[in-house]
């Protein structure tokens, strides 16, 4: 997520936020671990996967102080994303038996979601909240290419799944992801310089599209 420009001195976070963060890089860590005690490191899939999560942790733990954050409920629904990138990973089938496309599809949206997150850098964000704002790399095109990159992973887990029935957890996570921007830009919008970065860069989602 991005967040205002830069006034002065970075926001100090609190301990008890740093906590937090360090919990939840362990818990991405933990992740990575998991995917690569299952063997499934043998396949572009199981790479993304562990590779993602490594990068998800870095930024936890260096990420800056959030300067305004969402109320509970709100982040209550904006954490249904990432719930949904789960449940669409477990649905599937094991990465090794993913279809070559739908196994390239995910890679590369995975690397796309992996340069978005790290050009955010220390203003990376779970849950909705008001960082510094981020303005160049992917987010020239788009205002949340990290989500466009999500919805493409979880569109491969639905394919590789086979059937309309699989794609249930595409249908759940764009209507979470929608929901999700409209919570953080209303927050963000409070900052001029994010009312200034929209006006530059128009599309939310998809380019000519929203």
């Amino acid at each position: 997520m991005r967040a205002e420009a830069r006034h002065g001195g970075m926001a100090a976070a609190p301990s008890g936020l740093l906590m937090v963060d360090g919990l939840w890089a362990a818990g991405s860590v933990s992740w990575a671990l998991a995917a690569l005690m299952s063997g499934h490191v043998g396949s572009p899939v199981g790479v993304t996967v562990v590779a993602l999560n490594l990068v998800v942790a870095v930024l936890f733990v260096r990420r800056e102080g959030a300067r305004a954050v969402a109320p509970w409920w709100q982040a209550l629904l904006a954490a249904g994303c990432v719930v949904m990138g789960a449940v669409a990973l477990a649905q599937a089938p094991e990465p090794a038996a993913f279809p070559w496309w739908a196994s390239g599809v995910f890679a590369l949206a995975g690397v796309g979601a992996m340069w978005s997150l790290w050009t955010l850098g220390r203003s990376f964000s779970v849950l909705p909240a008001r960082r510094t704002i981020v303005a160049s790399g992917p987010y020239r095109l788009v205002r949340h290419p990290v989500y466009a990159c999500e919805l493409l992973m979880v569109a491969a887990c639905c394919a590789a799944g086979g059937g309309w029935r699989a794609y249930w957890p595409l249908a759940l996570t764009l209507l979470l992801v929608v929901v999700r921007i409209g919570l953080e830009e209303r927050l963000l919008a409070r900052a001029p310089a994010y009312r200034a970065y929209c006006a530059e860069v128009p599309r939310r989602l998809l380019l000519g599209v929203w």
